[in-house]
């Protein structure tokens, strides 16, 4: 069951005209569940995205910001990358618009970390990071969750925009206080 956003967040609710971060949003708060468990909003993702991940993704354990990208992606009317792409965040380097000049609300970043790749939504930025709403990470009092999270900026491999015809007004680069953790190594 999603949440709400965080107070120093809430204005992400003004700009619901995007149709990527409006589905990003309203899926802010799911979490992976504990040990053995699963939740099967989580799994159920790898079903609606309808491609070969659904016979394939059964635990919420196995790596989840891609999938909850995809998903969003999907239910934005967007195509998500192909095949087992669904589930690799690097995949989306090549997704979508390549921008030119600094990434703006709703854009799809891609990160380098150990062992692979990360990507979320840009909410805001301050000086040394981006806030990034993802799936599948950590923000303060939050694991393996969908939430926000602050990213170093040299991590970032490259930032994309969902196909649109305009971007809503309230697209644009929004600087945040320098609050919260930095997240390190999203697995």
């Amino acid at each position: 069951m999603a949440t709400k956003l965080p107070d120093s967040y809430k204005d992400l609710n003004q700009c619901l005209i995007h149709p990527l971060l409006k589905e990003a949003v309203l899926l802010y708060g799911t979490k992976e569940f504990d040990g053995d468990a699963n939740n099967p909003v989580i799994i159920e993702w790898a079903k609606e995205v309808n491609n070969p991940i659904r016979e394939w993704y059964r635990s919420d354990s196995s790596a989840w910001c891609a999938l909850y990208v995809s998903v969003c992606a999907v239910r934005a009317g967007y195509q998500p990358p192909d095949g087992f792409n669904a589930l690799r965040a690097k995949s989306f380097a090549k997704w979508g618009d390549q921008i030119a000049g600094e990434p703006i609300l709703g854009d799809i970043l891609v990160f380098d970390r150990a062992g692979g790749g990360h990507v979320g939504l840009y909410v805001g930025e301050d000086h040394n990071t981006y806030h990034v709403l993802g799936g599948n990470q950590r923000g303060d009092n939050n694991f393996d969750s969908v939430c926000i999270s602050r990213l170093v900026k040299e991590r970032l491999i490259t930032a994309r925009r969902a196909p649109m015809n305009s971007c809503p007004k309230c697209c644009k680069r929004i600087f945040r206080a320098p609050t919260g953790l930095i997240s390190t190594n999203e697995v």
